[in-house]
């Protein structure tokens, strides 16, 4: 154990430990996302998120709870410049599910996609019907490597 302090000192290495919250991780107030840029583009050009709705809510047809992505997503240039939109669920700091989403409608007029993602509850560490409060967050991304995010606290 004196070797490893000493070790320590020498370097300036710091080992910080942080243990499991006592709240189960439920509290969103240390864990935000502000640190992203909207697109990441030195030209201000990329995909733009126009709205977000996670939710989740009982289907009767498969006897549990269905958890729905979806997202309306343009581009400064055109929908079709659009690679890959998907969703990050975090419980706090843990990342509890992750999907991509898929292209589900186009309108060529308003050069908008909706794009989708779903799943039932079994196959996730997602719980509805609980208090924990969940992190989504929906990214896209185009070919050029401009993305952008959208944070909802559901």
């Amino acid at each position: 154990m004196r070797t490893l302090i000493a070790l320590f000192a020498l370097t300036g290495c710091e080992i910080v430990l942080e243990p499991y919250p006592s709240n189960n991780g439920h509290s969103h107030d240390d864990h935000t996302h502000d640190s992203y840029e909207s697109p990441h583009s030195s030209y201000s050009h990329g995909p733009v998120i126009l709205g977000t709705d996670p939710h989740c809510g009982y289907d009767s047809m498969y006897s549990d709870y269905v958890w729905d992505f979806h997202a309306d997503i343009s581009h400064s240039y055109y929908a079709s410049e659009i690679a890959d939109v998907w969703v990050d669920v975090y419980d706090g700091i843990y990342l509890v599910y992750a999907s991509d989403m898929l292209l589900i409608d186009f309108d060529p007029y308003s050069d908008v996609g909706e794009w989708a993602t779903w799943t039932t509850e079994y196959y996730t560490d997602l719980y509805c019907d609980s208090y924990i409060e969940y992190t989504v967050e929906t990214y896209a991304i185009d070919f050029d490597g401009n993305y952008t995010v959208q944070v909802d606290y559901i």
